[in-house]
C-alpha cells in the first residue's frame, strides 16, 4: 500500500480558524488575538490524530496578484480587506510550520490551490495524495489517487463521496463551478442558475460544452434564456475556477517532503510565546517518552475506592472523616436534570489517595437507606469545607433529599472558569488538561442511544470506581487551583461573588417560574389560524403549493419561476434569508408574507408549543438552568428554556410574555436592571472625578 502525502491548504485553514472564533476570539495576556494561530495548529494536530503523516507539505497564498487577476480585474474584487488581527497572525503561523520543519511551497502569481495541485500531479505516482482543506473547489482534483481531508469535520472525501454529496462526478466539478460561480471569489457563473439546476443540467448533458450544444433542447425557458445570456460568464468562470497543475516549482524528489512528528517538540518556545498552553500540554502528553508516560499513569492511578454498602462500613467511614476539615463530594443520579434525578450514590474523599462510594439505590444490590445517609452526612459535614465540581447540581439534588448545604464550599468548575475562561470546564477536560489523565467515560457505564441505561442499573463496584475518580480529581484540582486563584488575584471574585452567586442560581432553578398554559393555548389557536391564512395567500401568489420551510424550493419559486431578481448567492444557491426577504419586501408582497410566516412559525414552535412541554409535572413550573461558567465575559446565560430570549418586541411576543406570571393572588413579578451599567463601570475604571460625581449626585 502506497504511503500518503498530505498537502495542506494553509490559507484556507487560517481563514476558517479565525472566523470560527469570531464571536469569542482567543486573546492572550499581551492582548494578541491568537484564534487563527490556535485553530490552524489544532487542525494540523487533528490531521496527525487521524493519520500517520510521514510526508507533508503546506502552501499559503501570497500578497501578490495572481494570473487570474490578469484574466479579469473583477476576480476577488468584492472581497473586503482581511481584518488586521487576522493578517497579524499569518506570519506567526508560517513561523510555527517553519519551526517544526514542514516543507512550505508558496509561489508569487499563483494561489495555494495551484501549488498544491501541482505537487499532487507531480507525486501522485509515488503517493496517495491527501489534500487537507475545507475548500470545496478542490473536489475537481479528486481521482483514484487523490482524496480530500477536512480537519474541521474530520471527514474524508473520495470520488464516491463527492458524487454522493454533490450529485455529480469529480470530472464534472469544474463545469459545476462554471455554472454556479463563487460569490466569495467574485466568479459570476450563470446568473440565476443555482446548485440544483446546475446538477440537473450536468446529470443530463455531462459537460458545459454539451449543455450549450443542446441548449435548444432544454425545456425550461427561464434556464435556457439564462444560459444564453450568460454564456460568456460561464466559460470565464470555468477558466477562473480551474485549479492549474503546472506551477513552476524547484526540482523536488519525494524525500524533500519527508517529515517526522518528533519535530513538534521544536515548537515549545513558539507555544510559550503565544501562550498556547493547552496545545503544549497536549504535545507534552503525546510525545513524552514511554517511561515517563507510564510513571504518570501510575501516579494518577494510585488511589483506592472503597464501596460502602453496609451500616458498619458507613460508620467506619464517618469515624475516619471526623478529623478532616476539607471533603470532596459528588452525587450519582439517574438524570442530568437535578429536579428529576433519583439519588443513586454519593462519593467522598479527603485526600488524593482514597475515596469512598456510598451505594444508595443500585438495583439488585446491597444499599444503605438514602434518608439515613443524607441526615448523617449533613450532621458530620456541617462545619467542614465541601469541594465539588459543578456544585449547583449536587446542591439541588441533595436539597431534594432534605440536605440544605450552607457551609463553606469550593466549586472547582467555577475556579477553572475564572482561571481558564476560554477552555472547557468539565471535570474530564480539567483532568486531561491539568494532569494529562483520561477519566472513565460515562458511556462505559451506561452506554448510549437506545441501549443506554440509567445509573441505578450500573454495577456498584464500577459505579464506585467511576464516582471515586470524580472526587479524587476534584480534590486534586482544589489543591492546584486554590493557590492559583490567590496568585492571579481572583480569590476575592471567587469567594465573595461567584460562589455566593452559585447558591442563588441553584435556588432560582429549584423555585422555577410559573407559566399560565391557558394564555398560551389561546395564542396557539390564533397563531395557527393566522399561519394558515398566510400560507394560503403565498400559494395563491406563487401559483402552486410547495414546502415553505424548504429554502431550495422557495428559491426556485421566487427566483426561477416568478423571476424575481435574486439578491445574494450562497454556496448552495440563492439565499432566501431574512436580509434578502427584507430587501425584496417593498416591491414584492410574497416577501412580506414570507417574513410574517417565518416570524409566526418560529414563535409557534419555539415558544407557544414548546414551553408547556417543559413544565415540571410535580411543581407546575418551568425550571430553567442558569449557566455561570459559559460566557468568557462573565455574562449569565439560560437554557432549557432560554428565559433571556423570550420575545418582547412583536405583539405576539408581548402576549407570550404575559404567560409568565405568578400563581398567587396579589403577587407581582418585579423587573430590575442596572442603570447605565457601562458608564458606571467606565467611571470606576477611569477614576474620572466628574463622571463619578455625576453618578453620586444624580
Amino acid at each position: 500500500m502506497a504511503k500518503k502525502l498530505f498537502l495542506i491548504d494553509g490559507t484556507a485553514l487560517i481563514y476558517r480558524s479565525y472566523y470560527a472564533f469570531l464571536k469569542r476570539p482567543l486573546i492572550n495576556s499581551k492582548g494578541e488575538n491568537t484564534s487563527a494561530i490556535f485553530g490552524t495548529i489544532n487542525s494540523f494536530l487533528k490531521l496527525l490524530d487521524n493519520f500517520k503523516a510521514e510526508y507533508v507539505a503546506i502552501s499559503f497564498d501570497l500578497k501578490e496578484e495572481t494570473f487570474r487577476h490578469k484574466i479579469t480585474a473583477d476576480y476577488k474584487a468584492n472581497r473586503p480587506p482581511a481584518p488586521e488581527d487576522l493578517i497579524a497572525q499569518v506570519e506567526p503561523i508560517k513561523e510555527f510550520f517553519q519551526n517544526i520543519e514542514v516543507p512550505e511551497f508558496s509561489v508569487a502569481g499563483y494561489e495555494a490551490d495551484d501549488v498544491l495541485a501541482t505537487l499532487a500531479e507531480k507525486f501522485k505516482d509515488d503517493f496517495e495524495i491527501v489534500l487537507v482543506t475545507g475548500d470545496k473547489d478542490f473536489c475537481q482534483l479528486v481521482d483514484d489517487r487523490v482524496t480530500i481531508f477536512d480537519p474541521k469535520k474530520e471527514e474524508s472525501l473520495d470520488k464516491e463521496k463527492v458524487k454522493e454529496k454533490y450529485g455529480i462526478t469529480t470530472e464534472q466539478f469544474i463545469d459545476y463551478l462554471a455554472l454556479v460561480g463563487d460569490s466569495a471569489d467574485n466568479i459570476p457563473g450563470v446568473k440565476g442558475i443555482g446548485p440544483k439546476t446546475a446538477k440537473k443540467l450536468l446529470q443530463e448533458y455531462e459537460t458545459l460544452e454539451n449543455i450549450y450544444k443542446n441548449i435548444e433542447n432544454i425545456s425550461a425557458k427561464g434556464t435556457r434564456n439564462k444560459l444564453k445570456e450568460h454564456k460568456e460568464d460561464a466559460f470565464l468562470s470555468r477558466k477562473l475556477a480551474k485549479i492549474i497543475t503546472d506551477v513552476p516549482l524547484q526540482d523536488l524528489n519525494k524525500d524533500d517532503l519527508n517529515w517526522k512528528d518528533e519535530n513538534l517538540a521544536k515548537a515549545t518556545k513558539f507555544l510559550e510565546r503565544y501562550e498556547l498552553n493547552s496545545i503544549q500540554k497536549r504535545l507534552d502528553k503525546e510525545f513524552k517518552d514511554e517511561f515517563d508516560f507510564m510513571n504518570s499513569e501510575e501516579s494518577h492511578s494510585k488511589f483506592e475506592v472503597a464501596l460502602v454498602n453496609s451500616q458498619t462500613a458507613f460508620q467506619k467511614m464517618l469515624e475516619k472523616m471526623k478529623a478532616k476539615q476539607i471533603v470532596a463530594i459528588d452525587t450519582e443520579t439517574t438524570s442530568p436534570n437535578p429536579l428529576k434525578a433519583n439519588l443513586v450514590g454519593i462519593s467522598l474523599c479527603w485526600n488524593t489517595k482514597q475515596a469512598y462510594y456510598i451505594s444508595l439505590a443500585h438495583n439488585m444490590a446491597e444499599n444503605l437507606e438514602v434518608k439515613t445517609v443524607v441526615e448523617a452526612l449533613q450532621e458530620n459535614l456541617a462545619n467542614k469545607t465541601l469541594l465539588a465540581h459543578h456544585l449547583k447540581y449536587d446542591y439541588i439534588v441533595l436539597k431534594q433529599h432534605g440536605w440544605q448545604i450552607e457551609q463553606n464550599c469550593f466549586d472547582t468548575m467555577i475556579a477553572d472558569y475564572l482561571l481558564h475562561p476560554t477552555e472547557k470546564h468539565s471535570l474530564e477536560a480539567c483532568a486531561e488538561r491539568e494532569f494529562s489523565y483520561q477519566m472513565i467515560p460515562i458511556k462505559e457505564l451506561i452506554g448510549s442511544g437506545k441501549k443506554q441505561i440509567t445509573f441505578d442499573n450500573v454495577d456498584p463496584q464500577k459505579a464506585a470506581d467511576y464516582s471515586g475518580e470524580d472526587v479524587i480529581f476534584t480534590f486534586k484540582l482544589f489543591e492546584k487551583y486554590s493557590g492559583q486563584l490567590q496568585a492571579n488575584e481572583l480569590r476575592h471574585l471567587f469567594q465573595n461573588i461567584e460562589m455566593p452567586l452559585s447558591f442563588v442560581l441553584a435556588k432560582m432553578e429549584q423555585t422555577g417560574v410559573y407559566l399560565d398554559e391557558g394564555i398560551l393555548q389561546e395564542i396557539s389557536q390564533k397563531n395557527k389560524k393566522k399561519i394558515a391564512e398566510i400560507t394560503k395567500e403565498i400559494y395563491e401568489i406563487a401559483g402552486k403549493q410547495f414546502n415553505l420551510n424548504s429554502t431550495q424550493q422557495l428559491a426556485q419559486v421566487l427566483f426561477e419561476e416568478m423571476e424575481i431578481p435574486p439578491i445574494k448567492r450562497t454556496k448552495t444557491g440563492y439565499s432566501t434569508d431574512i436580509n434578502v426577504l427584507e430587501k425584496l419586501a417593498p416591491d414584492h408582497k410574497i416577501a412580506r408574507l414570507l417574513i410574517e410566516y417565518r416570524q409566526l412559525s418560529k414563535l409557534q414552535s419555539t415558544y407557544v408549543t414548546a414551553l408547556p412541554q417543559l413544565i415540571n409535572s410535580q411543581t407546575g413550573r418551568i425550571h430553567s438552568s442558569f449557566n455561570q461558567t459559559v460566557a468568557t465575559t462573565g455574562r449569565l446565560s439560560s437554557s432549557n428554556p432560554n428565559l433571556q430570549n423570550i420575545p418582547v418586541r412583536s405583539e405576539i411576543g408581548k402576549e407570550i410574555r404575559k404567560a409568565f406570571t405568578t400563581d398567587k393572588n396579589n403577587w407581582i413579578i418585579l423587573s430590575a436592571d442596572y442603570s447605565q451599567i457601562e458608564l458606571r463601570l467606565l467611571a470606576i475604571l477611569s477614576k474620572d472625578e466628574k463622571m463619578i460625581n455625576a453618578f453620586q449626585n444624580k
